[in-house]
């Protein structure tokens, strides 16, 4: 939890309390949306705090080292290492990681769905007020405070949405770093539109939607797709593949701009 320690910034003390708040609200409705993930995820930072003293001084040498570091340079060199550590490491930590999971006892919901609601709405006020201080720091003591991480999707029976828990590729090559999906839409060559609804109406078409109805086009079920999985051929040739991760987490989400899926039944367009 990156809180703030340094005392030159007046507004430490209040991001941190937010922060917590935030971090509390998240563990409840994690522990409601997806009990696998949420046992998933304690074990992994249980195995953290249990080796901090066997890797914390090594980290912050690296850090100290790497704030020598800027711009491109920078962002090579720590997704650089990054890299080379998951390439190297990251097999053999799923195989134990999912062992521990799987002899772990499950995580039971920590609240009812009716609560959700009202956190998600609580959350929501809160990420809007921790942006506000995170913006006040910038400008006035030049200090880049850590946003929390956002949420994605309804919470509760629902679900996040399966295009957003996708892992994507072209022509077999992973997208590095992966997009949101809105993003992936005009990667692969869609753009917003003009078109009618059922009531002849003009309605505009987001390059979000136009993917989501080519890929139904293409006998893909966006909302379950089978086994997981698609792989499409694009309108240029080239292939575009997904698959999601069996530990696909169901906490991330965009910002408060929602994603457009374009998975309304009653959003009934016709492009001109």
């Amino acid at each position: 939890m990156p809180h703030v320690t340094t005392e030159e910034t007046a507004v430490a003390e209040h991001y941190n309390k937010l922060w917590d708040t935030i971090a509390e609200i998240d563990v409840q409705l994690d522990s409601l949306n997806d009990s696998d993930a949420a046992t998933r995820r304690n074990v992994i930072a249980a195995m953290i705090e249990a080796t901090k003293e066997i890797w914390a001084e090594g980290a912050n040498g690296t850090i100290t080292n790497l704030r020598n570091l800027e711009g491109e340079e920078l962002v090579g060199v720590v997704e650089g290492i990054i890299k080379a550590l998951r390439d190297e490491f990251q097999e053999d930590n799923l195989k134990i990681i999912d062992a521990r999971v799987a002899e772990a006892p499950k995580s039971e919901p920590l609240i009812s769905q009716d609560q959700a609601e009202e956190l998600s709405k609580q959350r929501s006020a809160l990420y809007q007020t921790i942006k506000q201080v995170v913006n006040v720091a910038k400008i006035m003591d030049d200090i880049d405070l850590e946003m929390p991480k956002t949420r994605r999707g309804s919470h509760g029976k629902r679900g996040q949405r399966a295009m957003s828990k996708m892992v994507w590729a072209i022509d077999g090559e992973e997208i590095d770093p992966q997009p949101r999906y809105k993003d992936l839409a005009e990667m692969v060559g869609f753009v917003e539109t003009t078109g009618t609804n059922t009531k002849g109406e003009e309605v505009k078409n987001s390059a979000t939607k136009n993917l989501t109805a080519y890929l139904k086009e293409k006998g893909v079920d966006t909302k379950t797709p089978a086994g997981g999985k698609l792989s499409v051929d694009l309108p240029d040739g080239r292939v575009l593949s997904g698959y999601i991760p069996e530990d696909a987490d169901e906490t991330d989400a965009p910002d408060d701009d929602d994603e457009d899926f374009g998975d309304d039944d009653d959003a009934e367009t016709s492009a001109e």
